[in-house]
């Protein structure tokens, strides 16, 4: 596994700024300032969640990134003909396939500790 992939370490990241249109999943590379730690995730990546407790290298959830775009589809409010996912109050672009979105933005809240395997192309 580790030829396709280059794995880095950080924390989760729920970003979004002006232009994203909603919460980007990400991991921020440890020890790497600014937008050069922010990873995007990407479907086909691989991700590890660690649970963050005293350090502990305990796994929440590890798999293969596979983001759908239909779950929690809300339509827009003021333009319902288009719509996106919402979790918790927030626009999001994707849930993990299979996991449950609540837990999944809770994850990425808490920023808990991660390792990403960015796919090689």
């Amino acid at each position: 596994m580790s030829e396709q992939y280059r794995f880095i370490s950080g924390t989760l990241e729920p970003f979004f700024e002006t232009g994203s249109e909603g919460i980007l999943w990400s991991v921020h590379e440890k020890n790497v300032q600014g937008y050069d730690g922010l990873n995007v995730l990407k479907n086909g990546d691989y991700l590890i969640i660690l649970e963050d407790e005293k350090n502990s290298e305990k796994v929440i959830w590890e798999g293969v990134i596979d983001l759908e775009y239909e779950t929690n589809y809300r339509p827009y409010p003021m333009n319902p003909q288009y719509g996106q996912q919402a979790i918790n109050g927030y626009w999001v672009n994707g849930v993990q396939r299979g996991f449950n979105p609540e837990k999944w933005f809770e994850l990425f809240r808490q920023e808990c500790s991660a390792r990403l395997g960015i796919a090689q192309e």
